[in-house]
């Protein structure tokens, strides 16, 4: 129980840390986690999932803190993934999420209320090795690459059995969580419209990803959340 409640309660600090950081705004950010940790009720209770969207907001925060001139932090992302790894089969997700935040500095423009910024030489230098370094951190463990190939023969291996489990099943919008999908993608179009603020392309891309992933699985309900 202890275990349970210091993870969750740590995701929603992060959620609404990262908030925060975008905001400046200690209201707007509080609205905001409580809405996450309702979209986490599907995930909260005595599982290994707990720890996979702990990594994830963390890697958000060091990636936050490295756009904002802390490069330094990015020396923990490669024991991030080799924790994760050890930990839960979801850290594929976070290497989608880096590879988003490190694709989105290959170009530079502005495309209407989306904007990309270039990385320079040396700062893309990092992000590279640092990718190349966690990609061979997650071959750290007990089972070699075997635990590698893990989520993804448990995604798309034959005989998965993923399309047996509740939890991977499509949202019905009849349900109450379909309802507060529903009101999710609502909101999220309205602050995009009528919000004077710019959103980054990987926000965008991060966006996309997390309504893609949770409308098909409602197990990934939290992923939007966060």
């Amino acid at each position: 129980f202890l275990l349970v409640f210091v993870l969750c309660t740590a995701i929603a600090l992060g959620v609404f840390r990262l908030s925060y950081l975008a905001s400046h705004d200690v209201k707007n950010s509080f609205v905001v986690a409580v809405g996450g940790t309702v979209l986490a009720a599907i995930s909260i209770g005595a599982r290994t999932l707990l720890f996979g969207w702990l990594y994830l907001v963390g890697l958000l925060l060091i990636l936050e803190a490295a756009r904002r001139g802390g490069w330094k932090w990015l020396g923990l992302v490669p024991p991030l993934f080799c924790l994760w790894v050890n930990t839960h089969g979801s850290w594929p997700m976070g290497m989608v999420v880096f590879g988003i935040f490190i694709a989105s500095g290959l170009v530079e423009g502005s495309w209407g209320h989306a904007y990309a910024t270039r990385w320079s030489g040396a700062q893309l230098r990092k992000l590279l090795i640092t990718a190349g370094a966690s990609a061979m951190a997650v071959f750290v463990n007990p089972c070699g690459y075997r635990l590698v190939f893990y989520p993804f023969e448990a995604m798309f291996g034959v005989n998965s059995g993923v399309g047996y489990v509740e939890e991977f099943a499509s949202i019905d919008f009849h349900t109450p969580w379909g309802k507060v999908a529903l009101v999710l993608i609502l909101g999220t179009l309205l602050i995009a419209v009528f919000s004077r603020e710019r959103w980054r392309l990987d926000e965008v891309a991060i966006t996309m990803l997390a309504l893609c992933y949770s409308l098909t699985y409602i197990r990934f309900m939290y992923l939007a959340g966060i």
